[in-house]
């Protein structure tokens, strides 16, 4: 790996310091684009100079934000309206053009060095977090003391202003802790894995966010699939008798404990959220509803989610642009809920494909479907053959991209719009600096 520059640890800082920071994170992606764009102007002839993929990336990125922008135009009220909506996709638009100056040469990032920065972010946010738990200072900043802003007696959310977006952050970076496994070293693979396990606790128990947490299921599948090597590997050099002990042993313990401790830990709050969020959407919900035990964040969700595809009928082509998704869907609410008056001051519409299919209509749909994928798509086009850091690094952001988005807001907010962006170019910066795909396409090239 070459000398890590100035543009390396500022695209690096955004991604592992939103979880801390927030949307300031946004300042430092500004400069990198502003420092990228004057690159590219100050080479007079490109000749020599690649940029592929990261240009092909670029225009995917620009091309949203340009859609939802001449949308805007056309169908916002006024000038006003035009910036609330257009403001919360801008962070697509500068890693757009970030991706689109970006040279070859401009970043030597790699997999193994994000993994171990991302490790030391998480038990850097975490840290903080029980710092000021411990030490609680009233000092005020900007309107907030730090335990207000961050609600570390509440639902953790650290600087991000939204405890599901801070789960969001947290659980994606916790799986992508893991890359390049096989390089750590022990002391290394040991501090991953217990990073991870602290970011799944802390979104089910400190920030109760229920979304987040049943994404970790199909996120620990692909992990599992990642770090089979390493597994196999262990298992082989282990005593095998001593392997299955410890791992019988291992087993019979937690569900002893579990057994022993059931009423105690159904009795606890985060656990009961879950699961009466979960019966909600089961076959259980006519008896919690004569019970009087719906969960109104399930049944709001439901609400938004019917109204929408209704609403979607009378403009399925165009929709009705960023600023009018509830004007759109609150009419067909009101016919169909006596709970019209909980959803008025609602903006979106807890998904990232129903505000899409509202706002932009089948092409908005259409334009999210080639961002989501917008990797996928990159590496195809370029016939591209990728390492095993790469798949799953790609895999996961994708993962957690895709399923987070069933629920939540994600990229019609800033600081999210931002940091999957940025984590989309990451992997295609990452696979650029990886050994692996060279030396295959140089084989190729011999033979």
């Amino acid at each position: 790996m070459k000398k890590v520059g100035i543009a390396d640890k500022l695209i690096i800082l955004s991604v592992v310091l939103s979880p801390i920071v927030g949307a300031l994170s946004l300042i430092m992606v500004f400069f990198l684009t502003l420092y990228t764009l004057i690159s590219c102007l100050k080479v007079k002839y490109f000749k020599g100079l690649t940029n592929f993929p990261f240009k092909l990336l670029g225009i995917v990125f620009i091309s949203y934000f340009i859609y939802f922008f001449l949308h805007g135009l056309a169908l916002e009220d006024d000038l006003y309206q035009l910036k609330r909506a257009v403001q919360k996709i801008v962070p697509i638009l500068i890693i757009g053009v970030l991706a689109f100056t970006t040279q070859d040469r401009t970043f030597s990032l790699n997999h193994k060095f994000f993994g171990i920065l991302t490790t030391w972010s998480l038990y850097l946010t975490f840290s903080l977090a029980i710092l000021v738990l411990i030490i609680n200072p009233q000092f005020i900043f900007m309107g907030h003391t730090l335990t207000s802003k961050s609600l570390v007696f509440e639902r953790l959310q650290m600087g991000t202003s939204n405890p599901l977006i801070f789960a969001v952050i947290i659980t994606t970076l916790g799986f992508l802790n893991l890359l390049c496994f096989e390089e750590k070293t022990f002391f290394g693979k040991i501090t991953s894995l217990i990073i991870l396990l602290i970011c799944i606790l802390t979104v089910l128990f400190w920030n109760s966010s229920r979304g987040p947490f049943l994404v970790c299921l199909p996120l620990c599948i692909i992990s599992t699939w990642y770090l089979k090597p390493n597994i196999n590997n262990f298992y082989n050099q282990t005593n095998k008798k001593i392997f299955w002990v410890i791992l019988t042993s291992a087993i019979f313990i937690s569900f002893t404990f579990i057994y022993l401790n059931l009423n105690l830990i159904l009795q606890n709050e985060s656990l009961a959220h879950l699961i009466n969020g979960i019966r909600s959407i089961s076959f259980d919900s006519v008896n919690l509803a004569n019970d009087n035990k719906e969960d109104v964040s399930v049944v709001t969700r439901l609400t938004l989610w019917v109204n929408s595809l209704e609403a979607l009928s009378a403009k399925p082509i165009f929709g009705y642009g960023i600023s009018h998704k509830m004007d759109a869907v609150l009419p067909f609410i009101k016919k169909s809920s006596d709970s019209y008056h909980l959803f008025l001051n609602y903006n979106h519409l807890h998904s990232i494909y129903f505000n899409h299919l509202i706002s932009g209509g089948v092409f908005g749909f259409l334009i999210l479907i080639l961002y989501l994928f917008s990797a996928i798509f990159v590496i195809k086009r370029a016939n591209l053959k990728i390492s095993r850091n790469s798949k799953y690094f790609i895999v996961i952001v994708l993962t957690s991209l895709v399923l987070n988005g069933l629920s939540n807001v994600i990229l019609m907010h800033e600081l999210l719009s931002h940091f999957f962006s940025m984590l989309i170019f990451l992997s295609l910066i990452c696979y650029k600096n990886d050994p692996e795909p060279m030396k295959a396409s140089v084989s190729r090239s011999i033979n």
